[in-house]
């Protein structure tokens, strides 16, 4: 009984690690605007997209190439905080 115990917390204790450390690789996220032209009177709308990544470089390029392949013009990254 005490063996299964311990290899129960060991499990646990591996998944544990394991969910912290894909955490500590993407701790930092940046935000991008872009637009689209609707044309006319109509205007332009803006989006915000997200990017996620190890360092504040990672996430920001990510976050551009998120808002690029959304089909959005005129990406640029608005903002970007870190995780504690």
């Amino acid at each position: 009984m005490k063996l299964i115990t311990v290899l129960a917390i060991l499990m646990i204790s591996a998944v544990s690690f394991a969910g912290n450390a894909s955490l500590a690789k993407e701790k930092w996220t940046c935000y991008a605007e872009g637009k689209i032209t609707l044309g006319g009177p109509a205007g332009d709308l803006w989006e915000t997209v997200v990017g996620r990544g190890s360092t504040d470089i990672a996430a920001a390029d990510k976050a551009m190439q998120n808002c690029f392949s959304s089909g959005l013009q005129m990406c640029s990254v608005s903002s970007c905080y870190v995780k504690k």
